[in-house]
């Protein structure tokens, strides 16, 4: 019955045309219901630990009703997994991390090109230590595209994005270029990860006034900047946007009042440009302490070009075109 309910909303979702969305994302919007009328929830699978264990990421779908994702922890050594949960309600756990060069802990979702190769980022492991960026292909075979190494980010904890020409785009936490912020570990930079392997950081955050701590993942628009948070700037977070090349400005700076108080979440955008998100704390409540926290709109930015796009910047669904990557 739920097979059949998972494949049905898989093809509505290919018929919004929003080849920005993926997988279960599209899944989402697809099966949103104007009426609030009690609906049944089936559980598709409960983890054991073997097969993994506390998944906290987003999933993406094919167009045959298979699901992907990720577990921060479990797996064969207990340092999380990829897995595909077929329509049938079948899982495949498809690589289990060792905790060493190939990483660990792959806390955020997965993006995929039309060969079916998932991608993805772990908060540990490498060849450093600091995370990774790995391509898993079809055959269950794991490449490392690149090892975090301080310099040049430490901790991604969000996913990537990535572009026609397979460059992948993303966030690390932590980690920059020695003595660019206050911070011993870093505040975290914003990187490009081109098709033949070779990363560049187009930012380095400072802790001043252009933020701290890019905890979540980004969007870009038709010309190829970037937009996305951060956690922390004077203790309150941003909105920012980079262009191509690496040039950041501040879209917003919370205050911590009314407006909201370090967002954790990354942004969605409507069809005028317009950009949505989340504070964790701040707004006017004072229910909690430092707030509870704000849904916020932004207006489109002067220099948006086209509709912001998540998780890619022109790909399409898993096996219906798009980019590859090399």
């Amino acid at each position: 019955m739920y097979t059949h309910r998972r494949q049905n909303l898989i093809g509505r979702a290919g018929g919004l045309g929003l080849g920005a969305l993926l997988g279960a994302a599209l899944v989402a919007v697809a099966g949103f219901s104007g009426t609030a009328a009690t609906q049944e929830l089936i559980t598709l699978h409960s983890f054991t630990g073997d097969d993994g264990a506390h998944p906290q990421a987003d999933l993406i779908a094919d167009p045959a009703g298979n699901l992907y994702g990720t577990t921060p922890s479990g797996g064969a050594v207990g340092q999380g997994t990829v897995f595909r949960l077929d329509a049938y309600g079948t899982l495949t756990v498809l690589y289990s991390f060792t905790g060493g060069i190939d990483g660990a802990a792959p806390v955020a979702g997965l993006i995929a090109d039309a060969a079916g190769n998932l991608y993805g980022t772990t908060l540990d492991g490498g060849a450093f230590g600091y995370g990774t960026v790995f391509q898993l292909a079809p055959d269950g075979t794991l490449t490392v595209l690149h090892s975090f190494t301080r310099s040049d980010g430490t901790h991604p904890f969000a996913g990537l994005l990535s572009d026609t020409a397979g460059n992948l785009y993303g966030t690390t936490q932590l980690g920059g270029a020695p003595g660019s912020c206050n911070d011993p570990d870093g505040c975290g930079t914003v990187f490009q990860l081109d098709s033949s392997g070779v990363l560049t950081v187009l930012h380095t955050f400072t802790g001043g006034s252009d933020g701290a701590r890019p905890e979540a993942g980004l969007i870009a628009d038709a010309a190829g900047n970037l937009y996305g948070t951060t956690r922390f700037f004077g203790g309150r977070g941003t909105v920012f946007q980079v262009t191509p090349s690496g040039t950041l400005t501040v879209l917003y700076s919370f205050t911590g009042g009314s407006d909201g108080a370090w967002p954790q979440a990354g942004l969605i955008a409507d069809a005028a440009g317009n950009l949505y998100g989340t504070t964790s704390y701040g707004g006017t409540s004072t229910s909690c302490v430092q707030g509870c926290g704000t849904v916020f709109e932004l207006p489109a930015p002067a220099s948006l070009t086209g509709v912001p796009g998540r998780r890619h910047m022109n790909m399409k669904r898993l096996g219906q075109g798009g980019s590859q990557r090399a």
